[in-house]
């Protein structure tokens, strides 16, 4: 009696243990997405670097790598890589 209680034990806490290590990475990988930015908040973010962007023109989500996004800085459009995550920081990467 006393082993299938340390058996049964031994079971449970191994699979509330893997289950717990999954989420962890499964959250990992959703707030380092490159998922979270809006047209509002990339002009925003362009504009206090110093750009004049009037609009964003198009977005090309990415889940793992680099987003590329167009805007309109002046009278050219531009291109830019961006990557970003849940904590709203942005790195621009200009492509030529």
């Amino acid at each position: 009696m006393e082993n299938e209680n340390v058996t049964s034990h031994m079971v449970w806490g191994s699979l509330i243990g893997f289950y717990a290590i999954l989420a962890f990475v499964c959250l990992g990988i959703l707030f380092s997405a490159n998922i979270w930015y809006g047209a509002d908040s990339i002009q925003a973010r362009l504009n206090l670097k110093g750009q004049t962007v009037t609009s964003v023109e198009s977005k090309d989500r990415n889940f793992f790598g680099y987003s590329e996004i167009s805007v309109i800085e002046g009278a050219k459009e531009k291109r830019y890589l961006v990557d970003t995550n849940m904590l709203a920081m942005y790195t621009f990467h200009p492509v030529e």
